[in-house]
């Protein structure tokens, strides 16, 4: 037995690696999907609770300026 690798072996590492190589970059775009999918939950989600909080703070603002003119 040779201690060389032959033509033969090394385009059988080439396929298996080609194999690997197609099977993580499958995986890797199903997580850059899934990811953005969560990012655009999380976004619409700060988009939800920011609007809330300009709400609590315009009603605090009206109130505190009625409170300043019945103080007056």
């Amino acid at each position: 037995m040779s201690e060389h690798a032959t033509r033969k072996d090394i385009d059988e590492v080439i396929g298996v690696l080609k194999d690997f190589m197609s099977q993580v970059d499958a995986r890797m775009t199903t997580i850059e999907q899934t990811n953005e999918q969560r990012f655009d939950n999380l976004d619409d989600k700060f988009n939800r609770l920011m609007t809330s909080i300009d709400g609590f703070i315009s009603r605090i603002d009206k109130y505190e300026l009625k409170l300043a003119a019945r103080d007056s």
